[in-house]
């Protein structure tokens, strides 16, 4: 519910304001203002109301404030009643028609001398905190239009151990455990970042949305003001992308002073009041101007929640909610009226235009249980054994079966839509879904893997003296949270069709595959990097440059980290490369002190504190380093791959000659015990492919011969990729009927240009009758 009339005050709906909708009082105010400006004999209001009946049943009446003189209203005494016109062009009376609280609210308007003003911002605020878990569901909830308070304790030092606190209503505050134990506080800092800047864009030269620096227990620090410019300061020296969304005013604030009288309260807070409105007032989406009819939808929205309902389909939306108030003509319009509404905490809304079956949540707190206990590992009353040793699973590996999916669904009662909960867990990464050896789903549930101690992930360099590893870095100077999880799901993939051994325990941290029968992978997520290391597990000292494992290894983590960013929205602010480790320079350090900003410790050589040199910008060579003649930093596994191949950077995944791919990507996936399937595109595997290309679908048709224009002329017709690629594949077999085969699109798949053996291997493979290899 928005926070009405606001300004330095504690804010604080009354009673009457929290039982009156947007709604009512918007109606009121045009109402009123009208009646105090214009004739009494010629009042026109802009607006529809509605009449709530008893049995909550919503009754449309004329069109109130219409230009067009269908409704007039007239003021008599202290009563306001509608006067339509009749068919028979006589005025008639009609005295129940306006709500009440428009009523009662009009003539409190009234009483005033003046218009009453219709500006200012009326918030919507909402408290993100809590345990990992509720961590990972919150993206859900957020919005790109907001103002967001970063609300830090400087008390606490930033490399310390982050504790998870939880304070419900009535009760102490607890300490809840968190699955990461390698967290700092800095850690939870970056962390909400990395969620604000996945909605980064820019207007006027502002880069949005903007971040509000507050500094808590003011009065237990000494220079708290100073205090709180220091984070800011670190956080725009640990990620400088982040800061730009900081604005260049913080707070300290004194949290016992809070919510007193006036005159009473900490200054701090008054002035954060008021910075929080000045900063609102400055967005493009202020001030747009919100049709009335929106938010007698919205009404519409809370009074279903309120009696009960936790969410309808798009479809049903549209037709019962929507089109009985304000029916579009523009298909488009009816996005743009659920963004708004999922905008100010009206509806929970990720679905697509074109799925009239997308889900519309009206209750946020019914939506956040649901997706807490299904992945819950909780024991619950009169479980059968087979369930409770699912959850065990669930707890140990963090991966949660579809037998236990099923069940915690069927048992919430929300059988009906577990796809659409599927949906929505996939895309903001409460779930990441792989296949497994027998073919069925699996699902990685992130935020219940565990981390292992950085010190025991690799043997030392000492033990391992073979190339140096490959380091992920991005322009953000933190890794996106989400990412590690994914690339992880996908490795396992491509290890499984390489090899039929069993895979070690994923960790939140930590994966290792064997993908050869000596090579191995090994993946180590930290702070700000990624470390990539390929070894023989036969023989670490050396590893073969020859060796197929090698090369398909560093085509997938190409190919995986271009396909990541190109299917999900929370990365298309964020951009990759590949780096060796620089240990020519001196490690980042907090100026003045000389200490790293993750670990507070003198000369720190951790991963995270180092500096990197791009491996994709030649020569190789660091531009800080003053040390005497060298200049390059230690040779990484794919350098060696480089040399051992005699070819560019960009072509490391050219194996073999362009005459030999077709026939090597066809050697390759028969290990896995898949054969290229004969004939023509059939029409799932044209749908199929169709939802998955993403944004390839253009280079796609590119290299199956489709002419430019023809694609120009699907890009503009096309609603959203899905219909773009699948009318392009519609096109390509139309015009090369039966020579519009697998053998050509798997090509096509797996040329370089493209680079998507995954949906080669996907769509275009079937398996053998006989596989080589069977299940471990």
């Amino acid at each position: 519910m928005p926070l009405k009339h606001v300004g330095e005050k504690p804010w604080k709906n009354s009673k009457e304001e929290q039982e009156k909708s947007t709604f009512h009082y918007k109606c009121a105010i045009n109402i009123s203002n009208q009646l105090l400006t214009e004739p009494l004999n010629e009042i026109y209001v802009d607006s529809e109301v509605t009449k709530q009946t008893e049995t909550g049943e919503t009754q449309r009446t004329e069109e109130m404030i219409n230009h067009d003189i269908e409704t007039r209203t007239r003021v008599n005494s202290d009563i306001i009643s509608p006067i339509t016109q009749g068919d028979n062009g006589h005025h008639e009376k009609r005295n129940s028609d306006m709500p009440d609280d428009v009523a009662r609210l009009t003539t409190e308007n009234l009483s005033r001398i003046e218009s009453v003003k219709d500006d200012g911002i009326w918030p919507v605020c909402m408290d993100f905190g809590g345990q990992a878990i509720y961590r990972a569901i919150h993206p859900i909830l957020a919005s790109r239009e907001a103002v967001y308070l970063l609300v830090v304790d400087p008390t606490k030092d930033l490399s310390a151990p982050a504790q998870c606190l939880v304070k419900e209503p009535g009760y102490d505050e607890v300490k809840i455990p968190s699955p990461d134990k390698n967290d700092t506080n800095l850690d939870h800092i970056m962390r909400w970042m990395d969620m604000v800047n996945s909605f980064k864009h820019e207007k006027n030269g502002d880069v949005l949305p903007p971040v509000i620096l507050v500094g808590t227990h003011a009065d237990l620090v000494k220079d708290p003001e100073i205090v709180t410019t220091s984070v800011k300061d670190i956080i725009c020296d640990t990620a400088r992308e982040f800061s730009e969304h900081i604005i260049g005013k913080t707070f300290a604030v004194n949290n016992t002073l809070a919510g007193k009288e006036l005159e009473e309260e900490d200054l701090q807070v008054v002035a954060l009041r008021k910075e929080i409105l000045k900063v609102a007032d400055t967005l493009p989406h202020t001030k747009d101007v919100v049709p009335l009819k929106w938010l007698q939808v919205e009404n519409e929205v809370r009074n279903l929640a309120s009696a009960g309902t936790n969410y309808v389909t798009r479809q049903d939306f549209r037709k019962n909610i929507c089109d009985e108030i304000c029916k579009f003509e523009v298909e488009d319009d009816y996005e743009v009226l659920l963004q708004f509404l999922h905008d100010r905490g009206s509806v929970v809304y990720h679905g697509r235009a074109d799925d009239p079956g997308s889900l519309v949540f009206f209750n946020q707190k019914w939506l956040i249980d649901v997706l807490c206990q299904i992945i819950t590992v909780e024991k619950q009353k009169e479980e059968k054994t087979v369930i409770s040793n699912l959850r065990k699973d669930l707890g140990e590996y963090g991966t949660l079966d579809a037998k236990l999916l099923d069940y915690s669904c069927t048992k919430l009662g929300v059988g009906d839509i577990k796809e659409s909960l599927l949906f929505l867990m996939k895309k903001f990464n409460l779930l990441c879904e792989y296949t497994g050896k027998d073919g069925s789903s699996v699902y990685l549930v992130p935020c219940m893997l565990t981390s292992t101690p950085h010190d025991s992930l690799m043997p030392d360099v000492s033990v391992n003296p073979g190339p140096a590893p490959v380091y992920v870095t991005f322009t953000t100077q933190y890794v996106p949270v989400g990412l590690f999880p994914r690339m992880v799901v996908l490795c396992l993939e491509f290890a499984q069709r390489r090899i039929a051994c069993n895979q070690p325990k994923l960790r939140a941290n930590f994966a290792r595959f064997f993908v050869g029968d000596h090579t191995a992978v090994d993946f180590v997520c930290y702070k700000r990097v990624i470390k990539v290391d390929v070894w023989n597990y036969i023989d670490q000292k050396n590893i073969n440059p020859f060796d197929k494992s090698l090369s398909l290894s560093f085509s997938f983590l190409k190919t995986s980290l271009e396909r990541l960013h190109e299917e999900n929205h929370w990365l298309q602010t964020v951009s990759w490369d590949l780096c060796a480790r620089c240990n020519l320079c001196r490690p980042q350090f907090v100026p003045g002190t000389a200490k790293c900003h993750w670990h507070a410790k003198a000369d720190c050589c951790h991963d995270d504190c180092v500096h990197y040199v791009s491996l994709t910008r030649k020569p190789v060579v660091c531009s800080h380093t003053l040390r005497g003649p060298k200049v390059c930093p230690p040779k990484t596994w794919s350098q060696v791959l480089e040399d051992a191949t005699d070819k560019n950077y960009s072509n490391f995944d050219r194996t073999v000659t362009n005459q030999g791919r077709e026939s090597f990507i066809c050697e390759e996936v028969s290990l896995a015990g898949k054969v290229l399937k004969e004939g023509t595109l059939c029409s799932d595997d044209h749908q199929g492919l169709s939802n998955s290309i993403s944004k390839g679908w253009r280079k796609l048709g590119r290299l199956l011969g489709i002419r430019e224009e023809d694609l120009d002329d699907i890009d503009e017709r096309g609603r959203d990729y899905f219909d773009k690629a699948y009318q392009m594949l519609r096109l390509w077999k139309e015009k090369n009927a039966s020579n519009a085969t697998y053998r050509v699109l798997c090509r096509a798949l797996c040329d370089e240009c493209l680079n998507r053996r995954d949906l080669a291997e996907r769509f275009c493979f079937r398996q053998e009758c006989h596989p080589r290899y069977g299940n471990n």
